[in-house]
């Protein structure tokens, strides 16, 4: 029960990351549609609308991915990944959405297979480079490899460290001064 609660979290969560970079792709995609064609505030706000239907394709998108992922490759480590497999998980989870929402919609919607086809292309390409950012960005929040102090402590002599710091208070330096010449005196 634990795995799959774990499973869960995991793909909702990779959904919910999706769908705020695709709901931020989305706004900038609504920005440019209001600024061409401004008539389009008449009708409705198409920052929000675009945003709104972006995250809900990149939640669905990113979820089924996830679930992919947690299913088919769970044995595989981080490093074990390949980033053309997940492009290709993402892509398959991306051209899935405008599927569903067109079969959900019982093929009464105006638009055809051919208008299905295109966004799903388009679904498909934002979830390979998801899945591709994904994996990127998992490998670079976990140490890989030797860190850097392993390379500057390996050769060094560890019985040097366990050795007393020499005392370089102002008593100790000043005793040591009296057998210096005086040549900064005869100067001035």
């Amino acid at each position: 029960m634990k795995r799959i609660s774990q499973k869960l979290r995991g793909a909702l969560g990779t959904g919910l990351t999706w769908a705020a970079g695709w709901g931020m792709l989305g706004a900038v995609h609504g920005f440019l549609v209001g600024f061409f064609k401004p008539w389009q505030w008449e009708l409705y706000n198409p920052i929000l609308s675009t945003a709104l239907g972006y995250g809900i394709a990149g939640f669905i998108a990113g979820t089924g991915f996830g679930a992919l992922l947690a299913s088919l490759d769970r044995s595989k480590t981080l490093a074990s990944l390949t980033y053309r497999r997940l492009g290709a998980w993402g892509a398959a989870g991306g051209a899935l959405v405008p599927v569903i929402v067109h079969l959900t919609r019982g093929l009464t919607s105006s638009a055809g297979w051919g208008d299905v086809a295109v966004t799903a292309l388009l679904t498909a390409t934002l979830g390979g480079l998801s899945a591709v950012a994904t994996l990127r960005v998992a490998r670079g929040a976990l140490p890989s490899g030797p860190t850097p102090t392993d390379a500057i402590t390996e050769g060094l002599n560890t019985d040097l460290l366990s050795e007393p710091l020499p005392d370089f208070s102002r008593a100790s330096v000043n005793q040591g001064a009296e057998h210096l010449p005086q040549e900064r005196d005869a100067e001035n």
